[in-house]
């Protein structure tokens, strides 16, 4: 059953009754203890007049609206299957009510055509734009002539060797389970790295910098390179009380000689990135997990989990699920929505998948498949580059950690905000087209006139309308 919509405006008459209403509707014991819980759709979306801003009631309601689509919903994709298999409602909740800068973005994807772009936190975008192309043009690649590995590149902070290292087939039901990392059931500081300041996040940048130059050496034609071709990107895990995120890498290589000595190899390179690096704080030591794959089933599941949004509703669900007291929560909601607004700085302007060697579609010996979908979007792709290149001169020349820092002080010192969000700019430009005949005021009255002369009349006649 759908659930009651609540109505919202944006009038000031609206705001100050909305306000009043907040301050005046009795509140029980009940909603005050579970009101900073806010992994709890129902509860928030029920509870939405005395507890939270015109905005988020707002959200909550297209939210609700998604899950439960009835006949003639607007919103297009399968959102109770994302709900009841990714727990795409408590995420969405967790959003409206977290303040994150794109949570219209968010909450509006699917509505008609539109895409939030989102991969990160999305899982409608990770699917469309990451797992699926991927499983069109490597889906049926087990049989290329090399070796397939699932390669888990994280960092520990055990400094024992041998347990940062794991080189087998892959024979579990789920590969991320035990893949990742070292930390099976990390506690506390022992997780990751902080990620609050602005030096945690550099190092987290350099993590990722470091992971992806290292795939980048070991990829190629040469002599001394271990893969021939390579899928995959950094990706973040989190945990809540205290505030961690591990920053890691998975990837999908190929390979016709890559053993454990060759993994040992590349755990050493960047091991010594992360010495030879100043600005890096952090005294984590990089750790390596490779699992063979035998069939194309378990390379089309590993694609769909190296694809997979980055999973904070678990972490928060584990931290409130410890008893936590009102305050606590309210300190969880907190570092929630620090993680939210640093993970978009984290990966700005960093491909989520790329690709390296033989998987890249420019190279003379491709080993995926090009379907006619992939070719049409390739295109495309390739038209909007050709229109929006620049010049050579106009390239900047300056390390990847250095333009993310003149970015990240740039957002920093910005005084204002953005007016509209990026759905509101879509909505403008497809469903609003512009009014017609233009304003008055904004155009001047002998314009006006010509605009609205009929073709083939004579133009004198304008002057009489105007």
């Amino acid at each position: 059953m759908m659930p009651p919509e609540i109505p919202s405006s944006d009038s000031p008459a609206e705001a100050r009754r909305q306000s009043r209403l907040r301050t005046e509707t009795p509140c029980s014991d009940e909603c005050r203890e579970c009101a900073p819980y806010w992994a709890d759709l129902e509860y928030q979306h029920r509870h939405a007049n005395c507890c939270r801003s015109s905005k988020e009631r707002e959200l909550l309601t297209i939210i609700a609206e998604k899950i439960h689509q009835g006949v003639g919903s607007c919103y297009s994709g399968n959102w109770k299957n994302y709900d009841q298999f990714k727990d795409y409602g408590s995420a969405a909740c967790i959003i409206a009510c977290s303040g994150y800068p794109g949570d219209e973005d968010f909450v509006q994807c699917g509505y008609a055509s539109y895409s939030c772009g989102r991969t990160s936190f999305c899982p409608r975008c990770a699917a469309n734009r990451l797992a699926l192309p991927l499983l069109d043009e490597f889906g049926n690649s087990i049989s290329a002539g090399n070796d397939v590995f699932y390669a888990v590149l994280s960092f520990s902070s055990d400094p024992r060797e041998d347990r940062r290292f794991i080189f087998k087939d892959l024979s579990v039901p789920q590969p991320g389970q035990n893949a990742p990392a070292p930390d099976d059931n990390p506690i506390g500081s022992n997780y990751g790295i902080e990620f609050e300041t602005f030096a945690d996040l550099r190092d987290a940048r350099i993590i990722f910098t470091i992971i992806i130059d290292a795939i980048r050496e070991f990829t190629g034609n040469r002599r001394d390179c271990l893969f021939n071709g390579a899928i995959g990107g950094p990706e973040l895990s989190v945990r809540f009380g205290p505030l961690r995120a591990l920053p890691h890498g998975n990837f999908i290589i190929w390979s016709s000689g890559f053993s454990a000595d060759g993994a040992r190899k590349l755990r050493r390179y960047i091991r010594d990135k992360m010495r030879n690096c100043r600005l890096l704080q952090t005294k984590l030591f990089p750790s390596i997990a490779c699992y063979r794959l035998k069939s194309a089933e378990d390379l089309r599941r590993v694609i769909n989990y190296i694809c997979k949004p980055i999973d904070f509703v678990s972490a928060y669900k584990n931290a409130a699920s410890a008893g936590c007291t009102p305050v606590e929560l309210a300190q969880l909601n907190r570092e929630t929505s620090c993680f939210l607004k640093n993970a978009d700085k984290v990966f700005w302007h960093l491909r989520r998948v790329s690709r390296y060697g033989r998987c890249s579609p420019a190279h003379h010996d491709y080993i995926g498949l090009i379907t006619d979908r992939r070719r049409a979007q390739r295109e495309y792709a390739a038209q909007k580059r050709l229109q929006h290149r620049r010049k050579p001169e106009s390239r900047s020349k300056l390390h990847p950690v250095e333009r993310w820092e003149m970015h990240y002080c740039d957002e920093v010192e910005r005084l204002f905000s953005r007016r509209h969000s990026k759905f509101q700019h879509w909505q403008q430009r497809i469903e609003r087209p512009p009014v017609w005949p233009p304003s008055a005021l904004s155009v001047q009255p002998h314009k006006l006139a010509e605009a609205q002369t009929p073709t083939g009349t004579d133009p004198g006649s304008a002057n009489q309308i105007s």
